[in-house]
């Protein structure tokens, strides 16, 4: 994958950030770059990989410029225009808070296909599937690397470890990533802290389960949302774990228990709809339930490990949890939430 654009290459260049971090060993530094996204690790780590390469090719000065949807990218065609007093070619970073839309995309091929030597790269937040399916995004993929940075998910973490392990000189062992992967869960920066304290600790060569232990450290980092989640999926350990972490952390019981509840009356509802004779998934793509949609398999799963009556009963045991929090009635309010959330999660020893 070249980074000499021209001529035009006839692939797009849309890529992960380890591959912009591969390419930039290797191959010439593009005229513009278009990083979108909101992973902070994956970011920092690239923009430095960036700064150190452009200062070896020879631009010696950076020039950073901030925007809004309203930024007039005329601003920037003035600066690469203008002359420095310190060096021939400059890198220019443009941190936006929208996205560049049109005009910077225009703005980004007028300067790929004309004769500057300066280097532009624009953070942009982050491209959903609807922004990457756009006009000016698909034309700005075809002549210039646009890499996205995004949340690793869970199930990929591991191997993301185990990468970052290996370039390290480390040879982790499955159950090590495993281990390191529920500690870190959510945080990549937490994640790479502890790879990099293992390569203190063990220097290089084989980690297993009780180097990671003897690191110490847990630093996964969970929402509200992560919870329900995680019992929306079935996976009632994981939303132990993830329960205890919150309320380790001091988070209140009113905010994990309201997410809770929003679930379990969203799940009632479509039950209704179903006992009525419509489709879930036909709801699902209503408006009513537009907050349910990137969560439509896991819904869809959990109205198929619990009728209407159970989920009734869970949305009841919620009821009760708020009274024993607020005094009204007896009984440890955490332990009822962790109840309910493996009912959630389709125990079935819970379930009623």
């Amino acid at each position: 994958m070249r980074f000499q654009l021209l001529p035009l290459p006839t692939v797009a260049l849309n890529l992960r950030p380890q591959q912009f971090l591969n390419a930039l060993e290797t191959e010439a530094l593009p005229r513009a770059i278009l990083f979108h996204g909101d992973e902070p690790l994956q970011i920092r780590e690239c923009l430095d990989a960036l700064r150190e390469c452009a200062s070896k090719q020879g631009l010696a000065e950076r020039c950073i410029l901030h925007g809004d949807a309203k930024f007039d990218w005329r601003e920037l065609d003035a600066s690469t225009d203008s002359l420095s007093l310190f060096a021939e070619r400059r890198l220019f970073e443009v941190h936006l808070s929208a996205r560049p839309g049109a005009k910077g995309a225009e703005t980004l091929l007028r300067h790929v296909q004309g004769s500057g030597d300066d280097v532009i790269a624009v953070l942009s937040p982050r491209l959903d599937a609807s922004a990457q399916r756009t006009a000016w995004f698909k034309k700005l993929q075809e002549v210039l690397p646009c890499v996205g940075f995004y949340d690793v998910a869970i199930g990929e973490l591991p191997r993301w470890l185990q990468e970052r392990c290996r370039r390290l000189g480390l040879e982790p062992s499955r159950a090590a990533c495993e281990l390191l992967a529920e500690r870190t869960e959510g945080n990549l920066l937490a994640a790479a802290q502890e790879v990099d304290k293992l390569v203190l600790l063990c220097g290089r060569g084989v980690v297993d389960t009780d180097d990671v232990l003897f690191a110490g450290g847990d630093s996964a980092r969970y929402s509200a949302f992560d919870l329900v989640d995680a019992a929306l999926s079935g996976e009632g350990a994981r939303a132990l774990r993830i329960l205890r972490a919150l309320r380790g952390e001091g988070m209140e019981i009113p905010p994990l228990l309201g997410s809770v509840t929003w679930m379990l009356r969203s799940l009632c509802r479509l039950a209704e709809y179903e006992r009525s004779g419509r489709a879930v998934d036909a709801a699902l793509r209503g408006a009513e339930f537009a907050a349910l949609r990137r969560r439509r398999a896991a819904v869809q799963r959990a109205m198929h490990r619990s009728g209407p009556a159970q989920l009734y009963g869970i949305l009841r045991q919620a009821k009760r949890i708020d009274e024993v929090y607020k005094g009204r009635s007896p009984g440890d309010p955490w332990l009822l939430l962790e109840r309910a959330c493996l009912a959630l999660a389709g125990h079935s020893e819970f379930n009623r």
